[in-house]
């Protein structure tokens, strides 16, 4: 045994040290686990990196609005029916709920003992991009290339994209529970005008959806938000206006039933809402 000299102080200072959880658990894996070769890394005290971590595509921004609605949407209970708002995302909140939920995913694995690295990224979707496939993650790059990089910001080697907040569209009414597939869109002031569909979508119960879009609030200033009936589910009856007299049917007059869903079936409506009306 080494023989200490000096104080109690320096004894209690080496003891520390040789209790160190880095050293002390390394120590015991390399006593059970044979690691063939040379080491890899230039420290032959620290073991290699995990390699593997469990990843979850669901986007978390459902299973907030789970716990409360008013976490997600503050403020929502004031929004009247029948109300069209214009919002705004917030980085810095979805970063550091989404590295919240990581540490906590991680802390949990550890509890249970399942071999997962502490600074994985488990989840990296906040907002339900699944009808835009090609819209980047929330979280990039991973949580462990973060370095002291402060939330709210993006690291310089992410694809280019909206250094800005994202521009949000909420939608309060009776009009998308009769016509929950309608169809949402910007179009941004040209020339030349330019269509662009929602980079994510949300649903709260009963009657509030949004729509977000990859370009700020500035963007869409001189431009438009369209809603429009789904083309593929259309609608047949009598146009506003035409005399049926008597009758509570129109008579068969036609040749064949085609001919009949002709003359019956209803134009796809469209309503084109000016951003000046939304943005004031």
């Amino acid at each position: 045994m080494r023989s200490f000299s000096g104080t109690l102080a320096a004894a209690f200072g080496e003891a520390l040290l040789r209790s160190e959880p880095g050293r002390t658990f390394v120590a015991r894996a390399r006593a059970v686990v044979l690691v063939p070769g040379t080491p890899a890394r230039p420290d032959a005290e620290a073991l290699d990196p995990l390699p593997w971590a469990p990843r979850f595509p669901q986007p978390m921004a459902e299973a907030l609005a789970e716990l409360s609605q008013e976490l997600l949407l503050p403020g929502l209970d004031g929004v009247l029916p029948n109300t069209v708002l214009p919002l705004a995302t917030n980085t810095p909140f979805v970063q550091a709920f989404m590295v919240g939920l990581n540490s906590e995913m991680a802390r949990e694995l550890l509890w249970r003992g399942f071999p997962a690295p502490l600074d994985a990224t488990f989840f990296d979707r906040f907002w339900d991009a699944r009808s835009a496939p090609d819209t980047p993650a929330d979280v990039v790059p991973a949580i462990a290339a973060w370095g002291d990089r402060p939330l709210g910001t993006r690291p310089p080697t992410t694809p280019p994209g909206p250094t800005t907040e994202r521009f949000v569209l909420l939608v309060r009414s009776e009009l998308l529970r009769r016509y929950p597939n309608a169809l949402i869109y910007a179009v941004i002031a040209g020339p030349p005008r330019v269509e662009r569909q929602p980079a994510f979508s949300g649903v709260l119960p009963p009657d509030v959806r949004f729509f977000g879009f990859d370009f700020g609030v500035d963007a869409m200033r001189g431009g438009a938000i369209v809603i429009q009936e789904q083309p593929t589910e259309p609608r047949f009856g009598i146009e506003v206006g035409t005399a049926t007299g008597s009758a509570t049917h129109l008579p068969a007059t036609d040749p064949n039933a085609a001919r009949a869903a002709e003359r019956t079936r209803q134009l796809p409506v469209r309503i084109t809402l000016p951003a000046s009306l939304l943005l004031g």
